[in-house]
C-alpha cells in the first residue's frame, strides 16, 4: 500500500499543516470583525474565549499533524515565520486548556 508523506504539498506549495493555519487566520479574523461589529473590542477575555472555541477543530487538527511529524514552519499572513507547536499552544493556553489560564488572566492572541 502506498503511504502519503505528512508533510506532501498540493499543486499550491500548501501542506495539510498550512492548509490548517490559514483556515485559523480566518477564524482570527472574523472575530476580530465579529467583535468589532458589536463594539466589544476592548473586551479581550471575550475575544479569546470565542477564538479559542471557533479556533478549535484547526488547533485539533494541527496537533494531530504535528503528532505525526509534520514540519512545524508555518507563514502568516504577514509573511512572518511561526512554529506551529508554539501555535498550538497559545491557542490551547487562551481557550483554557491550561493551568496558567485557569485563573481568569489570559493574553492577547
Amino acid at each position: 500500500s502506498v503511504v502519503a508523506s505528512i508533510n506532501l504539498r498540493d499543486l499550491s506549495g500548501q501542506t495539510a499543516l498550512g492548509a490548517a493555519f490559514d483556515g485559523l487566520q480566518q477564524i482570527a479574523r472574523y472575530v476580530e470583525e465579529a467583535l468589532a461589529d458589536l463594539a466589544q473590542a476592548d473586551d479581550r477575555k471575550l475575544a479569546n474565549e470565542m477564538l479559542g472555541r471557533a479556533a478549535a477543530q484547526h488547533i485539533s487538527v494541527m496537533a494531530a499533524l504535528l503528532a505525526a511529524g509534520a514540519e512545524p514552519s508555518l507563514i502568516d499572513t504577514d509573511g512572518n515565520t511561526l512554529d506551529a507547536n508554539t501555535v498550538v499552544a497559545t491557542h490551547r493556553a487562551l481557550a483554557g486548556e491550561s493551568a496558567a489560564a485557569s485563573d481568569g488572566a489570559k493574553d492577547e492572541l
